[in-house]
């Protein structure tokens, strides 16, 4: 697959970096703990995993919480609007275009790439909705043994785990196609390249 723009100039300061990372290690350790962890049952607690789990939560609530806040401040970077666009008309039409101009340049096999990127942004807005939403059901059920709130939190386990897919392959198929998205977010920098 070819790039149809070549190199992706986005642009992350170091706080983003850094709490990004923070938040990708916590959720990382906390979704493939979920896979062979003991739960609570029946009056017996969870096991050791299930201990390391909830405390992978707590760190994953904790980066989001500051990940939004920064993202409510930021500059020169996809802002809370970008991230969710719906009550938008401008960002709306903008998503719908760039959908539009994905379909039609993957049919040539190639990977669209821009500098503005109202797919990419709409995605990356759901994803940390449903990244905040499971930490913060999972923290309900942690500190006040919530059972809807559990019941919520493992309901949004699927959905996580399928945006979290669709992030680390996009993630690898740009950066395979010469567009260096995972250079471009996880190498410090001391100022803007």
């Amino acid at each position: 697959m070819k790039v149809e723009k070549p190199g992706n100039t986005q642009y992350y300061s170091n706080l983003t970096r850094f709490l990004h990372l923070v938040t990708v290690m916590a959720v990382t350790a906390a979704l493939v703990i979920s896979l062979f962890m003991t739960y609570p049952k029946g009056g017996k607690p969870g096991d050791f995993w299930f201990e390391v789990h909830e405390k992978a939560g707590l760190v994953a609530l904790g980066g989001l919480v500051l990940f939004w806040l920064w993202a409510v401040f930021r500059r020169r970077e996809p802002s809370l609007g970008d991230w969710f666009p719906y009550l938008s008309g401008r960002r709306l039409a903008a998503l719908w275009a760039d959908t539009k101009a994905h379909l039609a340049i993957l049919r040539g096999g190639k990977l669209p790439i821009s500098d503005d990127q109202p797919l990419a942004n709409a995605f990356h807005g759901l994803g940390a909705l449903i990244a905040l939403a499971l930490a913060a059901t999972g923290t309900l059920g942690y500190f006040y043994d919530q059972s809807w709130a559990l019941g919520v939190h493992e309901a949004l386990g699927l959905p996580m785990w399928i945006y979290f897919g669709g992030h680390v392959l996009m993630s690898l198929v740009h950066e395979f196609a010469h567009d260096p998205v995972l250079r471009n977010m996880f190498i410090f920098r001391s100022r803007k390249p």
